[in-house]
């Protein structure tokens, strides 16, 4: 028997006891021949069961085997006093392999993963999508409108200033004084008792009187509007006409204003813009004013014709310009959509 470099004898190789990392079958007897090292192909190998000699082959089969029991505990005996003596620390667990590291887990991780996508998509943010047109529509179309119904409000109370100044010295009639101090003054009339003193019969009405030297409150450019209380009634209600069509156009101007703040009149809206934009409504507002300018500063100077064509002209061109910006706005997509949204 043949006793291998280690000092061991070979039947502690094929016995129970012993671990074996090849095995090699004998041609003669079948008999399994066990090895604790791979034995290369083309050395001879003697079987100890039937004592025949016989040469491994390359193709021989490298079965890799556990030491048994018995060899383990044959090994540790001669060094039991060695391991009392000198106790080694244990050893830090080992990292796994590339190939063994996370099998189990990349499974319970595509486990979650499914998990997941079967749950639906939340999304917390805040929706800023547009829902309703009427919104941004409306709030385009605020700023306009309010200038508008500035518009057409001051356009409304300026013809009833106008009104006012025509109706005040009418219904409280004041002769004019000459201002002559040589004269003597006017004798007081004496009226006696009774109904019977009362003439049936009128002087005819005087004829009104445009004195450019004489002073009044209610001149307009040479022309003193007290005057039109001196006409007949007919022709009275006849001059008062353009301004209760004044106050009547200004109203609309201001109604479709309302409207399109509302969102509830496009055309009435538009109508109302261009409205706002023709002198007609603002004229009596700008008579009022010039007429208030001339009394202020007609104190201080007396060339005011200058002073109140620019005034009126500001005011004229600012009406325009609050009818344009609303025709604008209402021509934009933004509101023409929200005119057009219809809600569910």
């Amino acid at each position: 028997m043949s006793i291998p470099s280690d000092g061991r004898r070979q039947d502690q190789f094929y016995g129970p006891t012993l671990m074996a990392a090849s095995k090699i079958t004998c041609p003669e007897c079948k008999t399994v021949l066990k090895a604790s090292k791979p034995v290369p192909a083309g050395k001879a190998v003697k079987c100890p069961e039937c004592g025949s000699r016989f040469t491994a082959g390359a193709d021989a089969a490298e079965v890799p085997l556990k030491k048994p029991k018995e060899a383990i505990t044959a090994d540790r005996k001669p060094q039991k006093t060695a391991d009392k003596k000198a106790s080694p620390k244990k050893p830090a667990n080992a990292k796994p392999a590339d190939d063994d590291e996370g099998g189990t887990y990349g499974y319970v991780q595509e486990e979650k993963v499914a998990d997941e996508d079967k749950k639906p998509e939340i999304d917390y943010a805040p929706d800023m999508t547009t829902k309703d047109m009427r919104g941004p529509a409306a709030s385009a179309l605020v700023g306009p409108s309010n200038w508008l119904i500035v518009v057409g409000s001051l356009g409304f109370f300026g013809w009833l200033g106008v009104l006012v100044m025509i109706l005040i010295p009418t219904l409280f009639p004041i002769d004019a004084d000459d201002g002559d101090k040589s004269k003597p003054p006017k004798p007081v009339i004496e009226a006696e008792h009774g109904l019977s003193v009362v003439n049936d019969e009128k002087e005819p009405t005087a004829e009104p009187k445009n004195d450019p030297n004489r002073k009044s409150f209610y001149s307009f450019f040479g022309t003193d509007l007290a005057l039109v209380g001196l006409l007949p009634w007919y022709f009275f209600l006849l001059a008062l006409l353009p301004i209760f069509l004044g106050m009547v156009y200004s109203g609309l101007v201001t109604y479709g204003a309302v409207q399109i703040q509302n969102l509830e009149g496009y055309r009435w809206g538009m109508a109302s813009a261009i409205m706002g934009t023709v002198p007609i409504n603002s004229w009596g507002f700008m008579m009022t004013t010039a007429i208030l300018l001339k009394f202020l500063v007609g104190m201080v100077t007396d060339d005011l014709a200058v002073m109140m064509i620019f005034l009126m002209s500001v005011e004229a061109l600012a009406a325009i310009g609050v009818g344009v910006w609303v025709v604008t706005v209402l021509m934009s997509d933004k509101v023409i959509k929200g005119y057009a949204y219809k809600a569910d």
